[in-house]
């Protein structure tokens, strides 16, 4: 019985052992070398890092400006109608009864809203401004507001 509890727990210190590693340096070798010359593990360098490569940044002479990329322009959807119309009325939530019959034989009026870029540069838009409206092939009654008449 004892001899089984024995055997049981110099297995387990063996295993132990081999999980950290400490059986490869016996410990009085640890206590007479001085903490330099005891030889550590290499740590790994991580292969990927969180951030692409960055290119080299190239020297600019004082007072000169980094050339400027050509300002991006947004595919125009083919399947969009352009029209130019007159706003009529003034609704809420900026959007506006346009009348189209300038430009095409529709009689009625459209309702049309203002565009993401027309709104973020507050552009004012008034009843009597000329306007360009896109309208989807799908739904001919309504449309959205891309450019203001000057």
């Amino acid at each position: 019985m004892m001899a089984s509890l024995l055997l049981c727990v110099l297995i387990l210190i063996i295993v132990l052992l081999e999980q950290t590693n400490a059986y490869y340096l016996p410990s009085t070798q640890i206590l007479s070398q001085p903490a330099a010359t005891i030889k550590r593990p290499v740590q790994m360098t991580r292969l990927y890092s969180s951030q692409p490569p960055q290119p080299p940044k190239t020297p600019f002479k004082k007072g000169q400006a980094p050339p400027r990329l050509p300002p991006r322009q947004k595919a125009a959807n083919p399947n969009m109608l352009t029209i130019d119309g007159k706003i009529i009325e003034a609704l809420p939530n900026a959007a506006f009864k346009v009348d189209i019959s300038m430009s095409c034989a529709v009689k009625d009026p459209i309702l049309a809203m203002v565009s993401g870029k027309i709104r973020k540069n507050f552009v004012r838009i008034v009843v009597g401004d000329i306007v360009t409206v896109e309208l989807s092939p799908v739904d001919l009654s309504r449309g959205r507001i891309t450019f203001r008449k000057r």
